[in-house]
Formats: C-alpha cells, structure tokens, sequence
C-alpha cells in the first residue's frame, strides 16, 4: 500500500484499515449499510495518506457477502458517499501545532482531552456498567454479544459511541421500529463477565452524543460550526453534507453534563418545526449558553408542520441556502435575566412543610418533592434541618444564590470536575492543573460542614497585579456554597459572621489585610481544624462563648508575604498576568444559569456521597500533612 508522507504512522493507518473493514465483514442485517457508509467515511478521512483503490477493493471484497441482496451498485455508490464525505475531513490525529485556530480555541480541545481522560480513568465508573439481573419472568433481557443481532421489526439503528467519536466502542444503540416507537439497548456486562444489551438503563451509564460519520471532536473540527439538531436523522444528513453534528436523540430531557460536549465551539441548534421542538431548542441554549463560544438557535418555519432540517433540505433547499440561512440568524441571548421569584414561591413552600404535623407532611411530602424539582431524601432532610433548629433564630440567605437546591438526577464527579475546570478557565488564565486544584477545592467547600476535618486554605498569588486573581474569587464566589466576598474585615465581624453564615470565605487583597493585622491572621488560621474557635465573653454578664472559625477559606494576594503559619495551611495556585495571544470571556461578576447548575450539580454529589466521603476522610487523617488530602477525597468515585 502506497503511503504518502504525513503525521500520521504507517501503523496506525494499517490498523485503522484493518479495523474499519472489520466492522464492514462483520456488520448485521438491518444496518450493514450504515456500518459500510460510516467505515468508508472514516477512511476517506485518510485519504491523502493511503491508496483509494486499494482500499475501496477491500471494503468490497469484506461487503461481498451481502451484495448479492443489496446491490453491487448500491454498496459502490454507498462507498464513494462515504468516503467523499470523509474526504472533506482529513485526519491529522498526531498533529501539535494547533496555531491556525482561533485564539479562543487554541488548545481547548486538546486540554479537554487530557483532562477528562485523565479523570475518568481515575474517578469515572468503568465504561460498560454491570447489568440489571433477570427476573423470574426473565426480564430485563439480556442479549449476549459485542454487537446486537438484528431484532424483530427494526427497521433501522443508531449507535451511540463512547467518547461521541465514529472509532469509539458502542455503548447505546437505538432502534427504530416498524410502529414508528424507539428501542434503546445498553451496553452492560453480566455477573459473569459477559458483555451484552439489556433495554434497562443500567447505573452508572455515562450518556455520550450521536455523531454519525464525522468526528466532531477531532482538532481539524475544532473551529468549524458544530450542529445541534433534534434527532439522528438530521445528524447524518448533516454529516453527508460535511458539517460535524451531534444529538442527544429526541426531545427528552438532556442528559446531565451535555453542555460540555459543546463547550468552547460555535453552537448552531437546528429545531423541529412545532412548538415543542422550538422549546427543545430554547433548553438546549438555555443549557449551553455559559459555556459555548458562540451560539444561534436556527428555525425552519417554511417546511411542514413538525418538519425539520431534513424535510426543508428534501424540498429543494441546499447546503449553501442552510448556511446562508445561520449567518442571517442573530446570535442566542436569554429572554431575561434570573429573578428571585422561583426561590421566593420555593421558600414559602418549604416553611409550610416545616410547620405541618407529621401525618400532614406524610401526605404532602411527595407532590411538594415533585412541585419543586426535589428528590424525596433531600426533601426530607431540609424538613428535618428547619425543625430540629426550633426556635433558634436562622439568619436569612444574604445573596439569592446562597438558596441551592439539589440537581435532580445522580451526578457524574469526572463530568462535574470538568465542568468546573472549563467554567473558571473561560474566565481567568490557569493551567489544567491548577484549574483542576481549584475545582476541588471547590467540591471541598460543598463537603466542607458535613466532612471536612481540616480545612486548607486556597491562596491565590502573583508576583504582580492584574494577574487574575479577583477575578478567579469572584467566579469562585458564584461556585462555592454561602460565599461572602470581603476585601476589608475586623476579627470581631470575621468570627461573628462565621458563627452566623457558615459562610465559604474569599478574602482579597490579603496582602494588605493579614501582614499586619495578628489578631485577624489569628482567627484565620485557628479555623484549620473542627472544632477551633474564638473564646470571647458576650451579653451584660460577660459569659464566654466560643465562636467557630471553622470555615472554607480562600485568600487573594501579590507576592508572599504570609507566615509561615498561614502556609502550612495553604494549596497555592500561581497566576500570571495574559499574555497578547490568550484569551478570557470577561466575567460579569452576576449569576448565571450555568454557574447555579454547577452549584446545583456540586450539592448533589455530595448529598449522595456523604457516606463514601467521611470513609475517604477518616483514611486521610493517619497521613495528613498538607490540605491537599482533605480535598482529594471529594474526588473519589
């Protein structure tokens, strides 16, 4: 085979060949045609580096079993579509010089890569999760095989692979059926070892974006447009076009993390024409605003009713008249900003529950849960929390996004990391390891009451100003839980708040505030262990009263100039001023959806992990030399 210099190795190219004409030789009735069309794409990717007759000679040969009954001419036309398409998309997989991409997107693929590879093979539950045991009736059915054999009225398949990317293993396929309904099949293994599907959707499945027979996520892809439609059908119409999609199938709610499949790319969402695929659409940017790089909701209201992208191709429209048609549409902003008004009717729910009898509660417990979006567990214990503080007087929330509810559904850690890392690295310069140090941190502070046994301080410094540091508290202070945000404070207000709030605090300018200032530094650093605090004598009979500092603390600062004392409790991040080529979203210092889904998201995992935590942390203590154990269990699976 006649291989033409290029980044790509000799071995890598014979593998991918081999494997691709694998899948041709082996693919089942129902979607051999698909499976032809995808692997002659993939290779077409390659196509400046290996001989096109030689290797469509192959796909031939490892499709000859089924021409017969489709067509010789069929699997050539399906061939030269593929490969065509591929074509238009060459692979440079061990390329390092990504200096022709925008600014805003140099390295952003890359780093994502690195991390959440990186986190998922440490964190993340493994890829094909263990399955639902069988019944007595023998349900769920479970359907032995790397692949599934071809099942009674399907009429056609989707697989959904991992990673999103057309190489990755399967591990959801969806079947549409003669009835028109949709079959899901999960990829799962048995007690036994053994892969194979069920129809349940097991724990622990990481749910992943239909791609077709692009790669989306490939670094040629990374400053081209990235379409969002409805369903998989308009992806690979899409996709034989050129243009790199993605979909979550349907218009059922959004699996949890989808927005960072589209984090830092220029988002087109491509509705259905009736309402509820245009309020689909809404999410889908509601979703994804915060973290994209730029973003358009594109309608199609001169196709039928329900129709969609692929309809409005179909009658006669072009490839041509679809992107003339995106560049005329405006750019995708929220209707309007968040209001108090939610948190206001939520809040007045949740005293009426807490001042009902038992057996009323019993009763109402369930619709409130459903009412406003919270699991029964969580319900319960606010219920239980405001009860059992009886008459004590409870200091209200200062800042509407100190009221965090619980994310509904069970949250991936790895995918949350990432999140978090992306969110803080729009706005300030960090690199993936320190940005990676804050996000712990900050899913040590949402532990923090019910875990932590030491409390490290983040210290964030710079040998000179305008290095990013007020920046990075004040994204912090919409990510942590009860921020308060203080560039002045005496050791009297410090304790008092503390002991009030329970406040996560993030001071600035520590710099100028701490060197001189023993008492305040005193206060600071006694709250590194639970159950520190501040003896003070309180009231007209001067009775002590001991005032915990116990609390999250994150310091902003130039230079060094701390004791000792105060660094021995510190995980330091080192920033740096910009330099002309690298870029930040300018941070408005409000909130905004996606940082209260964050915080939503952070609230949840812990919730479910107090257990695993407060084991992780009781092993830490043995060892604990530094803050970096205390954070590190919030990490864990």
């Amino acid at each position: 085979m006649a291989l033409s210099p290029s980044k790509l190795t000799p071995k890598y190219i014979e593998a991918a060949i081999d494997g691709e004409v694998s899948r041709v030789a082996n693919a089942i009735d129902g979607d051999r045609n698909n499976t032809l069309y995808r692997a002659s794409a993939a290779l077409g990717s390659l196509s400046p580096h290996i001989d096109e007759r030689e290797v469509k000679e192959r796909l031939v040969q490892a499709a000859q079993g089924y021409t017969q009954s489709d067509g010789i001419k069929r699997t050539l036309a399906t061939i030269d579509s593929g490969w065509n398409a591929g074509s238009r998309q060459p692979r440079e997989i061990a390329a390092n010089d990504n200096s022709q991409l925008p600014p805003n997107l140099r390295h952003d693929r890359r780093e994502r890569d690195c991390i959440a590879a990186a986190l998922r093979d440490v964190l993340a539950p493994t890829i094909i999760p263990a399955w639902t045991a069988p019944d007595d009736t023998g349900k769920p059915r479970f359907v032995a095989g790397d692949d599934l054999v071809q099942q009674p009225s399907e009429t056609r398949r989707h697989y959904y692979r991992h990673n999103g990317r057309p190489d990755g293993e399967s591990v959801l396929i969806k079947l549409k059926m003669h009835d028109g309904k949709w079959a899901q099949w999960f990829r799962v293994r048995n007690d036994d070892g053994e892969i194979g599907w069920q129809t349940k959707k097991p724990e622990g499945f990481n749910a992943v974006p239909y791609t077709g027979a692009l790669d989306p996520f490939c670094l040629g892809n990374a400053g081209n447009m990235l379409a969002w439609p409805e369903g998989e059908k308009d992806v690979d119409t899409l996709v034989a076009l050129g243009i790199p999609a993605l979909t979550f199938g349907g218009t059922s709610d959004l699996p949890q993390g989808s927005e960072e499949w589209v984090a830092g790319r220029h988002v087109v969402i491509l509705t259905d024409n009736h309402k509820p695929g245009r309020d689909h659409g809404e999410k889908k940017a509601a979703l994804c605003v915060s973290v994209a790089a730029s973003l358009k909701v594109v309608h199609f209201p001169d196709t039928k009713d329900g129709g969609d992208v692929t309809d409005w191709l179909e009658h006669g429209h072009t490839r041509d008249a679809l992107r003339a048609r995106i560049d005329a549409t405006a750019d995708w902003r929220p209707p309007r900003e968040l209001t108090e008004q939610d948190l206001t009717s939520k809040e007045t729910l949740l005293v009426e529950l807490a001042e009902m009898s038992p057996a009323e509660y019993g009763t109402r417990r369930a619709g409130a849960a459903k009412q406003i979006n919270i699991p029964l567990a969580f319900l319960d214990e606010e219920i239980r929390r405001r009860r059992q503080r009886g008459k004590e007087e409870i200091a209200p929330p200062l800042f509407p996004w100190w009221a965090v509810e619980p994310w509904p559904e069970p949250v991936d850690v790895a995918v949350l990391l990432w999140a978090l890392v992306r969110r803080i690295q729009c706005h300030v310069v960090l690199g993936n390891e320190a940005a990676l140090a804050v996000a712990l941190w900050i899913m040590m502070a949402w532990a923090h009451k019910e875990v932590a046994e030491h409390s490290p301080i983040l210290v964030a410094t710079s040998a000179e100003p305008n290095s990013g540091k007020s920046t990075l508290l004040g994204v912090l202070s919409f990510l942590v839980p009860r921020s308060l945000s203080v560039v002045e404070i005496s050791e009297a207000t410090l304790f008092r708040s503390v002991q009030l709030w329970e406040p996560t605090l993030l001071v600035d300018e520590a710099d100028e505030l701490l060197v001189q200032n023993q008492p305040l530094r005193a206060v600071i650093n006694s709250g590194w262990t639970r159950g520190q605090g501040v003896p003070r004598c309180v009231g007209d009979d001067h009775i002590p009263k001991v005032f915990s500092t116990f609390c999250p603390k994150a310091i902003g600062m130039k230079g060094r100039r701390l004791p000792d004392t105060t660094y021995s409790r510190a995980i330091v991040i080192e920033m740096k001023r910009k330099l002309p080529g690298e870029n930040v979203t300018r941070f408005r210092y409000i909130d905004d959806a996606g940082l209260a889904d964050l915080r939503r998201q952070a609230l949840r995992w812990v919730g479910d992990n107090l257990a695993s935590l407060r084991a992780a942390t009781r092993r830490c203590q043995k060892d604990l030399t530094t803050g970096w154990e205390t954070t590190g269990v919030c990490s864990l699976p």
